[in-house]
C-alpha cells in the first residue's frame, strides 16, 4: 500500500511539473517564441496532424476544444495556445489557418445527415442499453 501512494504522489508531483513547465513554455510562445524552437530547445515530441475537422478522434477533447476556440490567425500568421491534459501531461497548440464551413447545407444532405445522428444515437443508446443488462457496470452518463 506505502508503495502505490508513493508511486501516485510521484505522478502529481510529475503532473504539476509538466503543467508548470507547459504554462511556461505557452507564456514564451505568446512572446512570440516558435513551436518548432521551443521543441527542439525542450527536447517536446511534436506532433503535426494538419487539418482538424470538429468530429476528430485523433485528439484529446480538451486539445480539440481548444484548437476551435483559439482565436482566428491573421494571415501569414499564427495563434497559440495551451491545455493541462487530464493524463498530467500539458499540450501546445499552433494555429496556422482556419477553414470555414460552407454557408449552408443543401436540404436533402441536411436530412440525410439528421437521420445519420438520429440512428447514431440509438445505436448508442441500444450497446449502453446491452452493456447494462448483461454485465455489472456502472456507467457514469455526464462523460458519454
Amino acid at each position: 500500500m506505502a508503495g502505490q501512494i508513493q508511486e501516485r504522489l510521484r505522478a502529481r508531483k510529475a503532473s504539476t511539473q509538466a503543467v508548470e513547465a507547459g504554462e511556461e513554455m505557452y507564456a514564451q510562445l505568446q512572446s512570440g517564441i516558435g513551436l518548432q524552437e521551443l521543441a527542439d530547445k525542450n527536447a517536446l515530441k511534436q506532433v503535426r496532424l494538419g487539418a482538424l475537422h470538429r468530429d476528430d478522434d485523433r485528439v484529446p477533447d480538451k486539445i480539440m476544444n481548444l484548437a476551435f476556440t483559439t482565436a482566428r490567425p491573421e494571415a501569414g500568421g499564427v495563434s497559440v495556445g495551451g491545455v493541462a491534459l487530464d493524463d498530467g501531461s500539458f499540450a501546445l497548440l499552433e494555429l496556422h489557418s482556419v477553414t470555414d464551413a460552407p454557408d449552408a447545407l443543401d436540404e436533402t444532405v441536411a436530412l440525410q445527415l439528421s437521420q445519420r445522428v438520429n440512428y447514431g444515437r440509438r445505436e448508442f443508446s441500444a450497446v449502453l442499453q446491452s452493456i447494462k443488462e448483461e454485465f455489472d457496470v456502472r456507467i457514469f452518463e455526464n462523460n458519454l
